[in-house]
């Protein structure tokens, strides 16, 4: 394709960055709604969603990079947006915790501070995790998850 044939339709550089980055937020995000509303316990609900999470993102890291580096390059109008579906990550993470503790499953740990752990948790992989490495993503996803449930389950 040539620069002509992408700017028919793409009005700039950012609106193909913004377009890159809201969709996949909002397929995370997607997918994140479903575990949440699937009839599954909160302890089973957490491990989906903090599995998903992590095959999601640390098994892409160039759409990782992007997220994390790029979102200060958008507009200010773009960057609201995608920081409110950020905040539904959080929500809904914190949420699930939420629930573990008023059902007395969980330490008392400030669900705040949990779910930031674990965002930085998968986030950081870009400095350090290679997929073609000894380690797989199920097994990243599952190491991640038992480091973040064994620190606040009871």
């Amino acid at each position: 394709m040539n620069q002509s044939s992408l700017y028919h339709y793409f009005k700039s550089k950012e609106n193909i960055l913004f377009k890159l980055m809201n969709d996949a937020v909002d397929d995370a995000l997607a997918t994140l709604n479903e575990i949440c509303a699937a009839d599954l316990s909160p302890q089973e609900k957490l491990n989906e969603v903090l599995g998903f999470y992590t095959r999601y993102y640390a098994g892409d890291q160039e759409r990782l990079i992007i997220l994390i580096n790029e979102i200060n390059s958008l507009s200010e109008s773009n960057r609201r947006i995608l920081v409110k579906k950020q905040r539904q990550y959080v929500h809904l993470l914190r949420s699930i915790i939420n629930e573990l503790a008023a059902d007395n499953k969980i330490k008392e740990v400030d669900s705040t501070v949990a779910t930031f752990a674990f965002f930085g948790m998968v986030h950081y992989t870009v400095k350090w995790y290679r997929r073609e490495g000894a380690i797989g993503l199920d097994e990243l996803a599952d190491s991640f998850s038992q480091i973040l449930t064994r620190g606040i389950l009871r």
